[in-house]
């Protein structure tokens, strides 16, 4: 009862006690893939916000996803090349459970030795014994698939009789889909080749994880055992083994999903490996469910260089076995190890499959243990060996009982060692106040940054003069909100942590996120040829003789920075503020974009306009929530008496914080347009998209139709061209880019509301977001099921 108690108080404490930390890469212990990672997502996370998210600094990096496409159910992960920013950027991201270099994974092979004569040595009479008990059973593994995750298999072997086929690669595409090596074909036949497997009757599905050097990666085997388990479910589960002659160093992501897959009803055999080492240091050997496999010579001693150790589960014949070959179909070659031992019992496992049904691996596994024999030279080494002599018929192929083991003293001490120390931790914490959750970010985090909302009627400065008074080294105030929300940004560590999280001042902490803007190269002469077509069927609203054209009305662009000397200005834009330590300066493009599309004289809307740059993201197009607010703030606080618009192309997984600065924004009267995303994602699970005060744009192309990536759903407001969008740009005063995104379309639509604002005087941003939506025309395709189709035009 002590120990569950302990148990029970660590699993409370410990996430209470937690701060956000940098996911460690794991190091492979051989040769890795360049810049190559296997990610492994906590189980709750959602695979495809995370790809979203990781959109934009993969391009931006030259980065790229290798592999997806397995079922979270059993790995829910990727693969991905990553290089700098982006890297950093996954390793902050608090979806991420796990990332481990993608080492590289060999076959499990000894020797090969073609031209020698090895007829006294193969394992012909061992495997003849059995042939005769299958026979006098009369199963041969009839209705079994075998799942061959290896080099390939030479389909076209006569030893096949056309029941083997190729399934999937995961190696480079030169390679192709033969077996170019030999050793896939070989341990296919050792599991239903006839004349060489038990399993004649089986089917056999080559999925190619090594190449023709035998070699591979973690990543793309991975890929495979997610293949052959998602086949396997594909075809109704029926009776399957999975058999891999392959390993490597240890590796948490193709442990996992081997272990799903065998839980999900698929069983494995996998070779111990040929180091003369405990297999408990190799992967997938050390897969506790998995049937492991030791080779044995034909006096049933364990070969030289098998591993052993608990975790073998049997040993069969693996030196010098002759079995199919790659170059003719009739090709065959003699080679030794546990390669070779590991599909002989999975032809074992298909033929006890075939005469009593479908089993669970765990029942499979009882079976194999409990029908064989310990020779005593082998009992210290692992379990039993597939005997043929005194093992009834019906599972000649299985082994004994693993024997008991007792626990080490060193164990023990081991254990109350743990107990005292758990006990110094819990009982000083059952006294503490409850500590105020912290909301965690749907991304990457700033470290140790935490945006805090105080409780309504909180003094603001006693709060933090108390925090600064107590305050230790290392935590600081980041942003002091005066105007739109009843909070702080701060950077903290330590007991300056706890003490905020123990405070009754404060309502609400939130993890301080990090984003990175998303958009696609475009085309230019697409554009041109638009902007060409505007130029023609342009309608000026009868009802004014002369248009203000946005003059009077400040938009701030809250974006990358805007690169103010650009001729399309004509000295209408101005730099406002930077937050973030950034420099003066948008070193991005996105900025100088948005606003060019919004007041530009050549690109935009209200050519008479001015537009005020708040730069609150990097260069590279990333920022932190905290730096946003913090933009928001500074509009709120120098707008002065001028009708007011803020654009927005920006935006990220949902944060209260900002979508309450926003709200508040709004109530102050100022105006708000902003991008929709770019993730093909209902907006309502975005923020500030999901603003309900706001003007949230999403993008159609030049015939009115969704953009295919852009975001939809009932917050979606209006939407505006956002593919092919020429506009201004960084690096000369009459540069041009032409880009899509929902960040095109949302400035576009600023620039609407600027017009009408120069046009008819103020008015309430409700009462102007309510003349936007009744002025559009309602006629953009391709919007889901309770999405607007209203596209956003001047009135």
């Amino acid at each position: 009862m002590r120990t569950a108690f302990i148990l029970s108080a660590l699993a409370f404490i410990a996430p209470a006690l937690s701060a956000p930390t940098v996911v460690p890469i794991t190091k492979h212990a051989r040769s890795v893939k360049p810049d190559s990672y296997v990610i492994k997502l906590k189980d709750n996370a959602s695979k495809d916000v995370v790809l979203a998210l990781l959109a934009g600094i993969l391009k931006l990096t030259g980065s790229l996803i290798t592999y997806d496409a397995c079922d979270p159910s059993l790995f829910n992960g990727f693969a991905s090349v990553l290089k700098g920013d982006a890297l950093t950027f996954v390793q902050r991201m608090q979806e991420v459970e796990s990332i481990e270099q993608d080492g590289i994974v060999s076959l499990v092979e000894h020797d090969a030795n073609p031209g020698i004569d090895h007829s006294s040595h193969t394992a012909t009479g061992h495997r003849d014994a059995l042939v005769d008990r299958a026979d006098s059973s009369g199963a041969h593994g009839e209705g079994v698939t075998i799942y061959g995750i290896d080099t390939g298999i030479y389909i076209s072997h006569s030893c096949f009789g056309g029941r083997a086929s190729f399934g999937a690669s995961f190696v480079d595409k030169s390679d192709g889909e033969d077996d170019m090596n030999g050793h896939g074909t070989h341990t296919a036949a050792t599991a239903a080749g006839q004349n060489y497997g038990l399993a004649t009757g089986s089917n056999i599905v080559a999925v190619k994880v090594l190449d023709g050097t035998g070699s591979g990666s973690t990543s793309g085997v991975v890929a495979g055992v997610c293949w052959a388990f998602k086949d396997f479910k594909d075809k109704g589960g029926k009776p399957s083994i999975a058999t891999m002659s392959l390993g490597g160093p240890p590796s948490l992501a193709l442990n996992g999903a081997v272990e799903k897959a065998i839980a999900g009803g698929l069983p494995f055999t996998i070779a111990a490996g040929n180091s003369d080492t405990a297999a408990e240091t190799s992967s997938p050997a050390n897969v506790k469910a998995a049937n492991t496999i030791g080779a044995v010579d034909k006096n049933n001693q364990k070969a030289y260089f098998s591993n052993f150790g608990k975790l073998i589960d049997a040993w069969a014949p693996g030196i010098d076995i002759t079995s199919a070959w790659i170059g003719s179909p009739d090709a065959k070659n003699t080679i030794s190890g546990t390669s070779m031992a590991t599909p002989f019992v999975a032809g074992v496992l298909a033929v006890v499959l075939s005469k009593y049904g479908p089993m669970s691996p765990s029942q499979l596994t009882t079976q194999l243990r409990e029908h064989a024999t310990q020779p005593q030279q082998i009992f210290s080494l692992g379990n039993g060996f597939l005997d043929t002599v005194t093992s009834p018929v019906f599972c000649a192929y299985t082994i004994a009982t693993r024997p008991h083991y007792q626990a080490l003293p060193s164990f023990t001490m081991r254990a109350a060692f743990f107990s005292v120390a758990a006990l110094a931790v819990i009982l000083p914490a059952l006294g503490a106040p409850a500590n105020i959750p912290i909301g965690k970010h749907a991304g990457p985090v700033k470290a140790n940054s935490y945006i805090i909302k105080l409780k309504d009627g909180v003094s603001k400065d006693a709060h933090l003069s108390a925090l600064l008074s107590s305050s230790t080294a290392g935590s600081s105030i980041e942003y002091k909100y005066e105007q739109v929300f009843q909070g702080y940004a701060a950077t903290l560590k330590g007991k300056d942590l706890d003490y905020i999280r123990q405070s009754k001042d404060v309502e609400y902490i939130l993890e301080d996120g990090i984003f990175t803007i998303q958009y696609e190269q475009g085309d230019e002469a697409a554009a041109l040829k638009r902007m060409a077509e505007e130029a023609e069927t342009a309608v000026v609203p009868e009802k004014l003789s002369k248009r203000a054209n946005g003059s009077g009305v400040v938009v701030y662009g809250i974006d990358t920075g805007i690169y103010t000397a650009h001729s399309t200005f004509g000295g209408r834009a101005s730099w406002g503020i930077t937050y973030g330590g950034y420099a003066n300066a948008d070193g991005n493009g996105h900025g100088t974009h948005t606003a060019g599309t919004a007041v530009g004289t050549t690109y935009g809307v209200a050519t008479s306009a001015k537009i005020v740059a708040i730069k609150v993201l990097s260069d590279a197009g990333s920022g932190a929530y905290s730096d946003i607010i913090a933009g928001v703030n500074w509009v709120v606080s120098n707008k002065g008496s001028s009708p007011a618009v803020a654009t927005m192309s920006l935006g990220g997984s949902a944060n209260t914080a900002l979508d309450s600065a926003i709200t508040s924004a709004i109530s102050s009267g100022v105006h708000f347009a902003i991008a929709a995303g770019n993730s093909n994602v209902d907006a309502a699970s975005t923020s500030p998209a999901r603003v309900a005060a706001a003007n949230t744009v999403g993008a159609v192309d030049s015939s009115n139709r969704k953009a295919s990536f852009s975001n939809y759903g009932s917050v979606l407001d209006v939407w505006a061209l956002g593919v092919n969008v020429l506009s201004a740009w960084i690096g000369g005063t009459t540069a041009t880019n032409t880009i899509s995104g929902t960040s095109m379309a949302t400035p576009r639509v600023a620039g609407i509301l600027a017009v009408a604002l120069g046009d008819y005087g103020s008015v309430s941003p409700a009462s102007l977001s309510a003349s936007l939506k009744s002025h559009a025309s309602a006629v953009v395709t391709g919007a889901p099921s309770g999405t607007t189709n209203l596209l956003a035009q001047g009135w």
